[in-house]
């Protein structure tokens, strides 16, 4: 159901603790990834810094 699935009979699957925990991890990951495309990573606060910088002499 997290990635657009439905609660029908059809589309459960009955697994194992071990087998829903990789489950879990591998649809966490895919999740992180679409977020990550959708967003674009903020500057870090340094990066303003060196951009600025005055040569030295």
């Amino acid at each position: 159901m997290a990635e657009g699935g439905t609660d029908d009979l059809d589309n459960l699957q009955a697994v194992c603790i071990p087998c829903h925990a990789l489950k879990t991890q591998s649809e966490a990951q895919r999740s992180r990834a679409r977020v990550s495309r959708k967003r674009p990573r903020a500057p870090h606060p340094s990066e303003g810094l060196l951009r600025y910088r005055t040569p030295q002499r």
